[in-house]
């Protein structure tokens, strides 16, 4: 019985390991999403040129639409620590949803670490096919 309790002990730490690094990915989107639509909100033009590359199509949206975007949401996130990471967000405009592709590169004036160099709309929500910026 020991025997059981000790590897039921090892694969719930083994698999709480694996998922960890997972949840990181997903964290990091979430705060950097989270930082941007704050940052717009709050008129600092500074600190969103470190946290999102200039005229990229998520600058250009929130350029043309002050205060429009509600929240994003994390659905998933993969990468590798200091490199990419790419980031499926659900995001609320005013009176509609829909699913974005965020990615994400390692930039050292970011407090975050990471900045959005590209951001693309989704047709559904596992992101299979997008549209055209």
């Amino acid at each position: 019985m020991k025997f059981f309790n000790i590897f039921v002990l090892l694969s719930l730490v083994a698999f709480s390991q694996g998922t960890v690094y997972w949840m990181k990915y997903m964290d990091l989107v979430q705060v950097q999403a989270n930082l941007i639509l704050f940052v717009h909100s709050h008129y600092d033009t500074a600190l969103l040129r470190e946290l999102l590359s200039s005229g990229n199509n998520i600058d250009r949206y929130l350029a043309r639409h002050p205060k429009k975007v509600m929240f994003a949401q994390v659905q998933s996130a993969q990468g590798l620590m200091g490199k990419v990471i790419t980031g499926i967000v659900l995001v609320h405009d005013e009176g509609k949803s829909y699913h974005a592709k965020l990615h994400m590169i390692p930039s050292v004036s970011s407090p975050t670490g990471y900045k959005i160099d590209k951001a693309i709309v989704c047709k559904d929500e596992e992101c299979q096919e997008e549209y055209e910026d």
